[in-house]
């Protein structure tokens, strides 16, 4: 799939704005402890995500799969245990111990899950607009360890193997029964789990093989690829940032 087909933001074609406005977002989404601007900034995330045409049910089980320890970290922070606070808006106690739940600890709560979730559209953000080659570009002009994209690409070639094999396995164990009950399910999945592991150790054996007849020095070459940026695009990033600069103001 080429890199045009990935886009959420038509207007926003070029590596080098993308790059940007992916560094700017995480600025934003990491720095200021500001409600109301992660609030906006949650929901422009949105908005630029899900501008493209089409189905977004991947992005939105995506989101909804991290979304349960979101809430568990959130519930986490909410509470002050401890003594009885004068100052809590709600406390109960419950195990020898008094549950407070306090403006700074209700405002710390929301910043977290606001930020956790603002996150995650960054990580779609950053999946849905750069393809495999243009990330490996992105990764060798900011200078990363030669190991490390290595790692980063065998792991990928990996990726959908390693998929397939986990897929055909538990299709098989099902048709056999082998999800019944609790004690079916654990053998089948370690089974799986077993299956998956000697099938990626051919791969990496049979792969090491490949490499080594096509005389692998240690160094993969692999085609480039960057998109010109357009001043439409460079605007968008600019007119994002200073709206966000004014909303820290205010």
């Amino acid at each position: 799939m080429q890199n045009r087909e990935l886009l959420s933001t038509p207007f926003m074609s070029g590596t080098s704005e993308k790059l940007l406005m992916l560094m700017i977002w995480l600025c934003l989404a990491v720095g200021p402890n500001l409600l109301m601007m992660q609030s906006v900034l949650l929901v422009c995330g949105l908005v630029i995500l899900f501008f493209k045409k089409g189905k977004q049910s991947a992005s939105f089980k995506v989101m909804l799969l991290a979304l349960p320890f979101i809430v568990i970290a959130s519930v986490g922070v909410l509470f002050e245990m401890g003594s009885k606070l004068p100052n809590a808006t709600f406390q109960f106690n419950t195990f020898g111990l008094w549950w407070n739940i306090t403006p700074g600890s209700l405002q710390k709560s929301m910043l977290l899950m606001l930020k956790a979730v603002n996150g995650l559209c960054i990580l779609q953000f950053a999946v849905r607009n750069f393809s495999y080659h243009e990330s490996i570009t992105v990764a060798k002009r900011l200078h990363l360890p030669p190991v490390l994209i290595e790692m980063i690409v065998l792991s990928y070639r990996y990726l959908h193997g390693v998929q397939k094999t986990a897929s055909e396995v538990m299709m098989a164990q099902r048709q056999r029964m082998g999800y019944q009950n609790l004690s079916t399910s654990v053998n089948s999945f370690s089974l799986m789990l077993s299956a998956v592991f000697v099938r990626s150790l051919r791969f990496s054996i049979q792969n090491n093989q490949a490499m080594g007849v096509r005389a692998y020095n240690g160094t993969l070459y692999l085609p480039e690829e960057w998109h010109r940026s357009s001043v439409l695009g460079f605007a968008s990033v600019v007119v994002f940032s200073l709206f966000f600069i004014s909303l820290s103001f205010l």
